[in-house]
């Protein structure tokens, strides 16, 4: 993380430590089935090693396929209980299955962007969609 610029540094911390709050108030106010969450969370990271390369100047970037299983399990659970399955997704997409290994900045900056971009969907589409997690 050294080799980053300040701005970029204070950037990634400031991301990691936003998905890291969000992740434990969202710990505390889920309610949730055990079960449907426990199938979304192996199928997200066995669905993590499955990767589709974006088109970009590098070809470095990946999305896998975990996040149709997120989107899912956003739409069944609701945005808080999905925190757990995003991280186990993005964990294991940023872990497994790569050419080189991550820095561990860069594997806690993906999964709190992802848990970040969890929340915001929750907030938006509860406004403006019908009620996210209806059965919880």
């Amino acid at each position: 993380m050294r080799t980053l610029p300040r701005a970029a540094q204070l950037f990634v911390v400031a991301v990691v430590l936003a998905g890291g709050i969000l992740l434990v108030l969202s710990l505390r106010v889920a309610n949730f089935d055990r079960l449907p969450l426990l199938v979304l969370v192996v199928t997200a990271m066995l669905c993590a090693r499955l990767k589709l390369r974006l088109p970009t100047t590098k070809n470095r970037s990946t999305m896998s396929v975990a996040s149709a299983v997120v989107f899912t399990s956003l739409l069944l659970l609701g945005p808080h209980p999905t925190m757990v399955v995003a991280v186990a997704g993005a964990w294991c997409q940023s872990t497994f299955g790569t050419h080189r290994p991550n820095p561990l900045y860069r594997t806690f900056f993906n999964i709190a962007s992802l848990l970040l971009a969890v929340q915001a969907f929750g907030l938006v589409y509860g406004h403006i969609g019908p009620r996210l997690g209806v059965g919880k």
